[in-house]
Order: C-alpha cells, then structure tokens, then sequence
C-alpha cells in the first residue's frame, strides 16, 4: 500500500473550531460543527484501517476534482493494478434502514442524504475525466456496506463506510 495523498482537515471544520472559541454558536451552527468533526473522525478511523492493506494498492485521500465545469469530491480513492475503488466514508450513530433506497434513522424516522447519490455522481464524473485524459481505467461501480452493528441496516451495496463508535452509556 502506497499512500499518494494524506487527508487534511476540512477548512470549514477548522474555521468553525475558531467560532466556536471566539463567540457562541446557534444552535444550527452547533450541529453543523458536530456533523463536521464526527465526518471527519470517521474519514481518520478510515485511514486507520486502510493502513493495514497488504495488497499493492494506491491510495489517494480527499480529493476535489473538476470535470466539464462540475466539481467533485471524494474522500478515498483505491488505485489498483485492475480497478479504481471509490470510497464515501460516513460517520453515523445510531440505527438506521433503508427504504426504497432512502436513509432514515430508526428512532426519529427522519429521512438523511443517501450517500449513494453522490458516490454514483462522483463515479460518473470521473469516468468523464479518465475519458477525457484518454484513460481506459475501470472505476467500480458505485455501491456501499455498512459496518455499524445494528439489526435495522438492510446492506445492499458494498462501498460506502459507516462507522458507529462504541456506546459509552452506563
């Protein structure tokens, strides 16, 4: 395993950090700073364990890509002898299903972003920049699995990563 490109923190996360010191957040900035630091220790969790691959591989972390006038993002891209793996990492607590392929959460049922969008966006767009530099490369095909524990999940796709910290409940 090759590490390409590390990962960096997200400057909209180390500019909240500095609000957050200087005044007091609302509420929906509180949020917004939450969801930013569990993303990106989730991404570093990620890190963690690619760590350990064995097999020749390149790996490039967070990037951001511009393709026919449309930006893309990805956290962590797997370059192999055969294959180009894209991977969306998330960081969700709790339970969660899936339902004609949209995310909710079991305890509130609120309906969340499914991560799949944008990992079939950010294939699609980057089968249109290997086209354009005329590289035949296979990128795979956009799917997830979920590695929370939780009975709620139905997995039907193999390349999104959750993670779900241990409970610290009493």
């Amino acid at each position: 395993m090759m590490l390409v490109k590390t990962r960096s923190e997200p400057v909209e996360l180390m500019s909240i950090r500095y609000l957050n010191t200087r005044m007091e957040l609302t509420e929906k900035e509180k949020l917004q700073y939450s969801n930013l630091e569990k993303g990106y220790e989730g991404e570093v969790k990620f890190d963690h364990l690619a760590e350990i691959l064995q097999e020749e591989r390149l790996i490039i972390n967070d990037l951001l890509l511009e393709v026919n006038n449309s930006y893309f993002q990805i956290d962590t891209l797997i370059i192999s002898e055969s294959m180009i793996h894209l991977l969306e990492i998330k960081n969700y607590q709790g339970d969660w299903y899936l339902e004609s392929d949209k995310l909710y959460t079991v305890t509130a049922g609120r309906e969340y972003k499914n991560p799949v969008y944008q990992l079939k966006r950010s294939a699609a767009l980057l089968r249109q920049l290997l086209q354009t530099l005329k590289q035949n490369y296979p990128v795979e095909a956009p799917s997830f699995s979920l590695t929370l524990n939780s009975p709620y999940i139905k997995p039907r796709w193999t390349n999104l990563l959750f993670f779900q910290p241990k409970s610290t409940a009493l």
